[in-house]
């Protein structure tokens, strides 16, 4: 099945809806006609659509994100039970998610459980997973994202660079998106330009843009992460078609707020940011997190940046 660039971008925004319905559903097990019928097709078509898109079936799709979903679960919340995760994600019985996840990544959930730190998650999963085998095959241990696991933390040279993480009460968001998949940052400036450009056309009252990222690339095959150009709607729009409209929720986050001038301490803040969320006592919440570029203080011809990182916490 051969798309054009028009239809392909129709296409995008109907499997981006799709992809929430199934995201906000795991619980359920969503099936193949309760998710089409969200993109407003027929199963037929849908499932060939959805695979052209997103690169593996429907059921593929959900069947990773519950397993990978449940490797964070395993990492961070070591006193969850089997079975509590398992009945929260829509498997059928512990024995079935234990068996479903040693097929995928080659480990039980005591192999998660027993680690410290996010290096030793992403070393273990880059060499013993199917999500490993596929990061060494596409050469991911390589790309900018990952980099970040062994960066030191340190600041900047004139001290604009502060790793201190508070502890703040985000107040609910409505964002127009566009939905990224593969290696962070690719296509993202391109991406925001086509909603800046969109929201000036139709003259929608917006706010400062945002990067949401909903996988973890420690567990997620980096040419599967999603991620969400964001821009915010300071009140509510009926109509962004070709674009979505989703709703950041509010909550309980920590973030760091600091000036960056380079890439590299974009991906060390990232990495600051949870070192210290796992040692100040707050568990990370099962949300996506996000970055928030505030574009008044922020001079991108110069290369500064003001941005908050931010990760939803309890």
């Amino acid at each position: 099945m051969n798309l054009d660039n028009v239809a392909y971008t129709q296409y995008q925004k109907r499997i981006a809806s799709a992809m929430d319905y199934i995201q906000a559903n795991l619980k359920n097990n969503p099936d193949l006609k309760s998710v089409a019928r969200k993109a407003h097709l027929s199963p037929f078509h849908f499932h060939r659509i959805f695979k052209l898109v997103v690169g593996e079936t429907v059921a593929d799709f959900t069947r990773r994100i519950r397993l990978e979903k449940a490797a964070g679960v395993f990492f961070y919340h070591k006193d969850i039970s089997v079975t509590e995760v398992a009945l929260e994600l829509g498997f059928s019985s512990s024995q079935n998610m234990a068996k479903s996840f040693k097929q995928h990544f080659n480990l039980t959930p005591s192999d998660i459980r027993q680690l410290t730190s996010r290096e030793e998650l992403h070393h273990l999963l880059s060499n013993n997973s199917k999500s490993g085998n596929m990061r060494r095959k596409n050469g991911n241990a390589k790309t900018s994202e990952l980099a970040y696991a062994q960066s030191p933390v340190s600041t900047s040279e004139d001290g604009t660079l502060s790793m201190d993480i508070k502890i703040v009460d985000f107040e609910e968001r409505q964002v127009i998106y566009k939905r990224l998949m593969g290696v962070s940052g690719q296509g993202i400036q391109e991406a925001f330009s086509e909603l800046h450009q969109f929201a000036k056309r139709h003259d929608l009252p917006i706010a400062d843009p945002i990067y949401l990222i909903w996988d973890n690339p420690e567990i997620t095959p980096m040419d599967r992460c999603r991620a969400d150009a964001c821009i915010t709607l300071t009140s509510e729009v009926s109509n962004v078609a070709p674009f979505n409209t989703q709703t950041i929720a509010a909550g309980k986050y920590a973030q760091i707020r600091t000036i960056v001038k380079n890439e590299h301490e974009f991906d060390m803040t990232w990495e600051s940011l949870f070192q210290q969320i796992l040692t100040s006592g707050y568990q990370p919440e099962d949300k996506p997190c996000f970055k928030i570029l505030h574009n008044e203080s922020s001079d991108p011809l110069k290369g500064i940046f003001d941005v908050s990182f931010c990760a939803c916490v309890k």
